[in-house]
């Protein structure tokens, strides 16, 4: 019993030691405005990354009489699979996807626009999924360069279900 304790001892601390964290943020477009994802990014093997990431956006559903401002803010979780990456690691190509829970403001919380006319909808708690793709080129040890392309689907909104995001960005590794 007490080499079993002691196996599993050494084997939890050299998974714990062997992760790579880092830290990330991007900018770029989304359906119709403009969007900003930050994130942790912790690697759990070699082909396989846990990220959470807070998006923030503010675009306009646009109809063909009225446009109506909005703002999405979402906390995603998911996990990458890493399909291509070179043999020394400065490069790699990830897919994946996950859960996302978050809020979605429309009008800034009025419910008459700037016409006069009535939104039908409310401001409120979204949640849904997401899939996505991560291209990652590392410039050094510690800095990367990033390019995100995610596709939201939100179950209870009130402007759409879908929602895309395609942004650059940075990332730090931490350790």
């Amino acid at each position: 019993m007490k080499k079993i304790v002691c196996i599993l001892m050494l084997s939890v601390q050299a998974l714990c030691f062997s992760q790579e964290s880092s830290l990330g943020i991007s900018g770029g477009y989304t359906t119709n405005g403009f969007g900003v994802q930050a994130g942790y990014y912790n690697t759990l093997t070699d082909t396989g990354e846990l990220q959470i990431t807070l998006f923030a956006s503010v675009a306009e559903e646009k109809t063909p009489f009225v446009d109506i401002p909005y703002n999405d803010i979402s906390l995603n979780v998911g996990y990458f699979y890493k399909l291509v990456q070179d043999r020394y690691n400065r490069f790699h190509l990830a897919l994946g996807g996950g859960g996302l829970v978050g809020y979605e403001v429309l009008n800034g919380g009025n419910n008459e626009l700037d016409n006069g006319a009535l939104v039908d909808g409310e401001s409120k708690l979204i949640y849904g999924g997401f899939v996505g793709g991560e291209l990652v080129y590392f410039i050094s040890d510690t800095f990367a360069l990033m390019g995100v392309a995610n596709e939201f689907y939100h179950l209870n909104s009130d402007i759409g279900n879908l929602s895309f995001y395609g942004g650059l960005g940075v990332k730090y590794t931490l350790f």
